[in-house]
């Protein structure tokens, strides 16, 4: 379970399958390493999500994503 805002300042439980039919496995040494995966990119993908997307809205009103297309993530650093 993850606790979520629940827009009142506090924060709810909610349950959530990973992966289709995963409430009914049972995370074991072989399996592991997959959980770790993808809870890991759901919590960065609900956490960050939002924010990036936000962010990205408002650098393309600023810079026209043609223009910053060519450059790698390293490159655009620098740039920016």
């Amino acid at each position: 379970d993850d606790e979520v805002p629940d827009g009142t300042g506090g924060t709810t439980k909610v349950a959530r399958e990973l992966i289709e039919g995963g409430a009914e496995v049972a995370v074991t040494n072989e399996n592991k390493r997959l959980y770790i995966e993808l809870i890991t990119a759901a919590r960065l993908h609900e956490g960050v999500g939002p924010q990036m997307a936000a962010f990205l809205d408002g650098f393309h009103s600023l810079i026209q994503p043609e223009l910053v297309s060519c450059f790698d993530e390293k490159e655009l650093e620098l740039v920016i």
